[in-house]
């Protein structure tokens, strides 16, 4: 495995006083099986990816986040103050799950003694590291102090930064309150094939106070390969298999993307990289972590040439006379 030059990797703040954070950042997926092998494969590779600069690994979005924790740890046995690990935290997690947690943390006791725990249960299975940022995912039921972009008040936000799910806000509720100008974090889905965020953001004088976290960059693996790399293991005996019809239905939108390979200058999973994180208020694009045979290319993003403002035009396809996406970039108040 042969990584791209050290610290290729560029680096955004997060707005309101956050850490900085690398643009690529790797979501630490684990097989469901425990494997020794898998194990060791996955420790080289997120260490592969550190010397490579990315700084941030997220545990929000892995399926089993308790094996991801403890493997972010294994990878990186010294402290590093550059490391920035996300966490995430639904209601579900503030319920004691075993006996310990319920003797250590009484019924009676409130949901920030219960989530500085839940916390605390991650810092030991990161260390020498800790829980960064925090993605809180709510619901319509949670009361009212699970809500918000720092839910359970400030005695909850001690070390941590806050960030909300895009889904929490609805898709037709104002991205900011009225007169609102504080900063907002959040984290969703933005992709060549999912730029709803795009639109949400791309006023400059508002974006300079977002930071999002950009996720599924691949749109559930269309545009990097893998949406059929694990064959019919994913599929269920009473699904049957695919048919062509859902086939040329799901990646029809992704044969109108030729355009932005010709020439060979980037693959399409570059490109897709190179969209999510072409805009000013993306702080990290978090991408699964990669297999042995796809991480150079990964890591290799920013060695490719930018999308061109023709690129862009022919992505968005508004109307004459709106600000276009480039313009918006260079409109930026960051830039």
């Amino acid at each position: 495995m042969n990584p791209p030059p050290d610290r290729s990797i560029p680096t955004r703040q997060i707005v309101g006083g956050g850490p900085r954070v690398s643009l690529l950042g790797m979501t630490v997926t684990v097989p469901s099986i425990p494997s020794p092998v898998a194990d060791r494969s996955i420790v080289e590779r997120l260490r592969t990816s550190r010397r490579a600069g990315v700084s941030t690994f997220d545990v929000a979005g892995a399926v089993q986040p308790d094996r991801a924790e403890r493997l972010v740890a294994q990878a990186f046995p010294q402290p590093d103050s550059d490391l920035v690990v996300i966490v995430g935290r639904t209601r579900d997690d503030l319920v004691p799950q075993d006996e310990d947690q319920r003797r250590s943390v009484p019924r009676e006791s409130s949901a920030v003694d219960r989530l500085r725990f839940s916390l605390e249960g991650s810092r030991r299975r990161l260390h020498p590291h800790g829980p960064g940022v925090v993605e809180w995912i709510s619901s319509a039921n949670d009361p009212p102090t699970l809500r918000g972009p720092a839910p359970l008040g400030p005695a909850s936000t001690a070390s941590v930064l806050w960030f909300r799910n895009i889904d929490d806000l609805g898709p037709d509720s104002p991205v900011f309150p009225e007169g609102g100008h504080d900063p907002l974090r959040v984290a969703g889905a933005l992709s060549l094939l999912e730029p709803r965020l795009v639109r949400r953001f791309e006023d400059p004088d508002r974006g300079a106070s977002v930071s999002v976290l950009a996720r599924d960059p691949f749109a559930g693996g269309r545009l990097d390969g893998t949406r059929f790399s694990h064959g019919g293991l994913e599929r269920s005996p009473d699904r049957g298999p695919t048919r062509l019809r859902d086939l040329e239905s799901e990646f029809a939108p992704v044969l109108g993307l030729a355009f932005l390979t010709e020439g060979r200058h980037r693959t399409l999973a570059q490109t897709a990289l190179r969209y999510s994180a072409h805009w000013p208020w993306v702080a990290s694009v978090l991408v699964p972590l990669p297999s042995a045979d796809r991480i150079v290319e990964v890591l290799g993003t920013f060695g490719t040439p930018v999308l061109t403002e023709e690129e862009l035009r022919r992505l968005d396809r508004r109307p004459a006379g709106a600000l276009s996406p480039s313009e918006a970039v260079r409109r930026h108040p960051l830039l």
